[in-house]
């Protein structure tokens, strides 16, 4: 199965950890979406990072777990998700839930196949 995920990244914290983690669980082949610099700024965003950064940490932490994933910028919230019909599922926490099922309502209309939804719960990082 194919299963993508996406985020800003600035820190890793266990949320993202459980993103990744949940997503192996499900998927052979993982793509991970990190926002381009110009995506933050439209969005008033504050973060420290500037995205080879946020991408490089990704990396290590995949390598760190010995998995393999494609990591790649994304300009918007929906990624490549809204048009890759490889795609199989989507991982998201449950206040990026409402995002999967946009991206589902664009599949639709371009008669794509919808994602399964596999939602996280919060994780209070304390």
């Amino acid at each position: 199965m194919r299963v993508c995920l996406g985020g800003t990244f600035n820190k890793i914290h266990k949320g993202h950890k459980k993103l990744i983690s949940t997503a192996f669980k499900f998927g052979d082949n993982v793509f991970v979406g990190v926002t381009s610099d110009e995506y933050i700024e439209e969005c008033d965003e504050d973060v420290e990072k500037p995205f080879e950064k946020r991408k490089k940490q990704i990396e290590d932490y995949l390598v760190g777990k010995g998995w393999e994933a494609e990591v790649k910028k994304i300009g918007d919230r929906f990624g490549p998700a809204k048009t890759d019909p490889d795609f199989d599922a989507i991982v998201v926490s449950e206040e990026t839930e409402p995002t999967a099922k946009e991206i589902n309502l664009e599949r639709k209309l371009n008669d794509l196949e919808q994602l399964k939804i596999i939602v996280i719960p919060f994780i209070d990082e304390e």
